[in-house]
């Protein structure tokens, strides 16, 4: 993970942001005009297999195979995170759609229709406990 961090994340991305780490997972935040695109020029570090089968990046070459950094959200864009403390995150993500993706990769204010995006209980709690 040290690798992937220091020699893929922070060169493509410098200003990208560490939000959390875990034994097995990573979560950052970068600007970027498009990630899946971005992305598509790097597949060599990606397991995609469970994207949709419709999405542009959906790929069996590296299904379930070790190395490989795997998308939790499944190529829907993270819209929020909240992170309170070790063990305790939470975040809800936009519902895959290429167009609704990138006008939130555009827009100044981040925000975007309370339709697209796949909001739990445990998010509204966990902002309630920010200070």
């Amino acid at each position: 993970m040290y690798t992937f961090w220091y020699d893929y994340i922070k060169t493509r991305y410098p200003t990208a942001e560490l939000l959390m780490t875990d034994t097995d997972s990573v979560l950052f935040a970068c600007n970027t005009e498009d990630i899946y695109e971005d992305m598509k020029s790097a597949m060599d570090h990606f397991d995609t297999s469970d994207y949709p089968k419709d999405h542009p990046l959906y790929s069996e070459r590296n299904k379930k195979s070790l190395g490989f950094f795997k998308d939790e959200t499944n190529g829907s864009p993270t819209a929020e995170f909240v992170g309170l403390r070790a063990k305790c995150t939470v975040s809800c993500a936009i519902n895959w759609n290429r167009n609704v993706a990138r006008e939130l990769a555009k827009s100044q204010s981040g925000k975007t229709s309370n339709t697209n995006i796949i909001k739990t209980p445990y998010l509204v709690t966990a902002k309630r406990c920010l200070p």
